[in-house]
This record gives C-alpha cells, structure tokens and sequence, in this order.
C-alpha cells in the first residue's frame, strides 16, 4: 500500500485508472490506462529480473491468474474473486484456482511417501 500511495501522489492521480504509461524521461504521467502490450512487456522484464526461467511465458494475464490464485488460497470466496478480477464465468475462475492448487491440494501430499 506504501508503494501505490506514493506512486499515486506522485503522479498527482486522484481519479481514473491507476496503471498508465509515462512519456519518455519518467517526468509525464500520461492520462489513459496502460495498453495490454506494455502490461506484458513489464510483466515479462519483471519476471526475468526476478530470475524466473521462463520469463517470456509471462504476461498481464498471468497478474490475473496470480490474484484469482492466491485469493482463493486466503479464502476469498469465488464472487469476491469475479467482482476483483471482471469474470464473469464461474467456469473460468474455477480453472485458475484449480491451476493454482494442483501442489497444495494435492492427494500425493495426504499419504506418506
């Protein structure tokens, strides 16, 4: 909350979309939201200077996945997680919690091996 505190004050935003693109030289914070290109783009650099293997196999969709994912791990309920991430398919949220746990839920972790 730190962060998004000090970047919305820093970027004198106060209304409208929280993620937007910043002109060259980091001094103009433009007014639209940021384009799903540049979301990938950052995401995929993110996940590369993290030092994550696969860092092309990310994107913005994975942002998406990863909330649904661990909101479902913290016991947010599935309408809390469609109303936060616009789904509007039960079907769909419950493929990215069911992703999310294949290790965590998993029977193998029920049994001593």
């Amino acid at each position: 909350m730190r962060a998004l505190r000090a970047w919305l004050d820093a970027a004198g935003i106060s209304a409208g979309p929280i993620f937007r693109g910043v002109a060259k030289g980091g001094k103009t914070v433009r007014q639209g939201r940021l384009d799903p290109g540049s979301v990938a783009r950052i995401t995929k650099r993110a996940a590369a200077r993290a030092g994550l293997p696969d860092a092309n196999d990310f994107s913005g969709h994975s942002l998406r996945s990863g909330l649904a994912t661990e909101a479902a791990r913290s016991g947010a309920t599935d309408n809390a997680i469609m109303d936060q991430t616009g789904h509007t398919h039960m079907r769909s949220v419950k493929r990215y919690i069911r992703r999310g746990r294949r290790f965590t839920d998993n029977v193998l972790n029920s049994i001593d091996l």
